[in-house]
């Protein structure tokens, strides 16, 4: 039995929050998934999945930078790695630090909701796959 006071982390945000704070508009968030708009495919990602992502390739830019100074050209396809990822729910970019809000206020998700189910929800949302096939036929 949790206690009232014991705070509750929140899938949808990753923020905590108490019981006493479950209320509509509190947990700001992002419903779809994130696609990669420089594949030809929009591959879909998860949207922890994206921003792990975006981490490794910086650690690995950072890395090869102390080695050898990344030339512009190497500097602005960089830039351009960093901004593929979009959330297909409002196109917004997704951001490394992962502190960025979302487009969705509602409740925070239940303290028995575990991330793998948000995010297969989000995933499988029948209005965002469809968005995603329409953004793929209009590159054809």
């Amino acid at each position: 039995m949790r206690r009232v006071d014991q705070p509750i982390r929140c899938v949808q945000c990753s923020d905590y929050y108490l019981v006493q704070d479950y209320k509509m508009g509190v947990c700001v968030h992002h419903d779809g998934f994130v696609y990669d708009n420089h594949s030809i495919t929009l591959a879909q990602w998860g949207q922890h999945a994206a921003i792990a992502q975006l981490l490794k390739d910086e650690a690995a830019a950072m890395k090869q930078s102390t080695t050898n100074p990344l030339t512009p050209e190497q500097k602005e396809r960089l830039e351009r790695e960093k901004q593929r990822f979009k959330y297909i729910c409002c196109n917004q970019t997704v951001q490394a630090s992962g502190m960025v809000g979302g487009c969705k206020r509602g409740k925070h998700s239940l303290a028995d909701v575990k991330l793998i189910q948000w995010e297969y929800e989000c995933d499988h949302n029948r209005d965002y796959q469809d968005k995603r096939l329409n953004l793929l036929q209009t590159r054809i």
